[in-house]
């Protein structure tokens, strides 16, 4: 789940939700699979539940992705 957060906030969510959709483990991962088509802009329909740990995800990505960039702007300031 880890690796999917993190490669989504690097740019991948695209292919990782592709890779995910077309695993026979797709039924177990659709939190995930919400979250990813979310982030990606999609429109989603799921049950509460499965919503909001979708929503938790997305935040997570977001998180991620801020984190990333932190570091990025943090690198380019350092070598300047």
């Amino acid at each position: 789940m880890q690796l999917a957060i993190r490669l989504a906030a690097r740019g991948l969510g695209a292919r990782v939700l592709t890779t995910i959709e077309a695993s026979p483990a797709a039924p177990s991962l659709e939190p995930l699979t919400i979250a990813l088509q979310r982030y990606l802009g999609r429109e989603t329909h799921a049950p509460l539940e499965i919503d909001e740990i979708a929503k938790d995800l997305v935040e997570d990505i977001e998180a991620a992705k801020a984190e990333l960039e932190t570091k990025g702007n943090q690198e380019a300031i350092s070598t300047q």
